[in-house]
């Protein structure tokens, strides 16, 4: 299926938005969306205004709060008040899109709409993107949440082919100056901020279904089992012979928990889903219920 040659202007929270399209069991299809023009607001200041925040608080003037209230919107557990022109979907892969124009967005992507905490991860490729005050290439739902890959350079502004947009989680963070670099920008709540990271080699999907055989496994029967993972860029600390385990145990570390299931089906299913940068060595620790 491919859709070309839409204007949408005014369109509400999002211009594009779909569920499922192309999912985990496709077979070689490419979906692909052309010459679009998505124009979030008719009125540019209105793109940072959240109205049902300036409604709860009683006041009639625009509310300038940022669509998003957290950079992964963790802090809320909702969905963003924004508009964004594309709300990706959670399960979805080979997508191309060509020939977009973005106007008037604080973000242009909302990346992962349709997925639950650590699902998604899926890569979707862009190229001839035009942006006319945009002030970023996305929003993500958290920290594992998908890739987007820049053809031509269009996508990131740098003019680089190849870049990939990715969620900034802390093992992503220290890749070293030539591989990731994180894209800053401002917020109405915190000042500036890091949004995602623009890495120059490719970004993996990870999925993986162990078992285990501890005692403490998923011992509180929560939504989000046990194990954890705590995954820790290690490269650039190889050489150094000296480290003890609590010198690599410092670096920066993302955690990651296995779950939730949804209402609908997501990928992976029971399992556990991250994003991991080429090229780097990284530490995969396993963290029972007991040491929560």
């Amino acid at each position: 299926m491919h859709f070309d040659n839409f204007r949408l202007l005014d369109h509400g929270i999002a211009g594009i938005e779909f569920a499922y399209i192309n999912g985990k069991n496709t077979k070689f299809a490419t979906s692909v969306w052309s010459n679009i023009l998505l124009v979030g607001r008719s009125v540019a200041e209105e793109k940072v205004y959240l109205k049902s925040i300036g409604e709860i608080v009683g006041n009639n003037e625009p509310y300038y709060a940022m669509c998003e209230l957290d950079p992964h919107l963790e802090a809320t557990g909702s969905v963003t008040g924004c508009v964004h022109g594309l709300h990706m979907a959670g399960l979805s892969s080979q997508i191309l899109y060509t020939g977009i124009t973005f106007m008037n967005y604080e973000a242009a992507v909302w990346g992962c709409s349709w997925c639950i905490h650590n699902r998604g991860g899926y890569e979707q490729e862009f190229s001839n993107i035009t942006y006319s005050n945009v002030d970023r290439v996305a929003t993500w739902r958290h920290d594992h949440a998908g890739i987007l890959v820049d053809l031509d350079g269009t996508l990131t502004g740098t003019g680089v082919a190849g870049s990939v947009v990715v969620p900034n989680a802390p093992h992503l963070r220290d890749t070293g100056s030539s591989h990731c670099e994180p894209f800053s920008g401002f917020s109405y709540l915190r000042g500036m901020q890091q949004w995602y990271m623009v890495c120059s080699k490719p970004v993996r999907r990870i999925s993986m279904w162990p078992q285990f055989y501890s005692t403490w496994y998923n011992y509180r029967a929560v939504v989000f089992l046990a194990p954890d993972i705590l995954i820790t860029d290690v490269t650039d600390h190889l050489a150094d012979t000296d480290h003890t385990a609590e010198d690599y145990y410092a670096l920066a570390e993302t955690l990651l928990v296995k779950g939730p299931n949804a209402c609908f089906e997501q990928a992976p299913s029971e399992g556990y889903n991250f994003l991991l940068a080429t090229d780097r060595h990284y530490m995969l620790r396993w963290i029972d219920d007991n040491k929560r």
